[in-house]
């Protein structure tokens, strides 16, 4: 997908209606929100992974 268009076809009306045939009282939220969402989910498992290795490479000296 091209820049921001897969956060984009959440807004289509097509989508929307599957959605809402799925589940009738869904809330759909706009393209700009789940875009945020992702990158925070994204950065925070970032910072986690980052932790975990630093840990593991520390684990890893002591114990060689």
């Amino acid at each position: 997908m091209m820049g921001d268009y897969s956060f984009l076809s959440v807004e289509s009306k097509d989508f929307c209606n599957l959605l809402h045939f799925l589940h009738k009282d869904i809330f759909i939220s706009s393209a700009n929100i789940i875009k945020k969402e992702i990158i925070i989910t994204f950065n925070n498992n970032l910072q986690k992974m980052r932790q975990i290795l630093q840990v593991s490479k520390l684990y890893f000296f002591c114990f060689y």
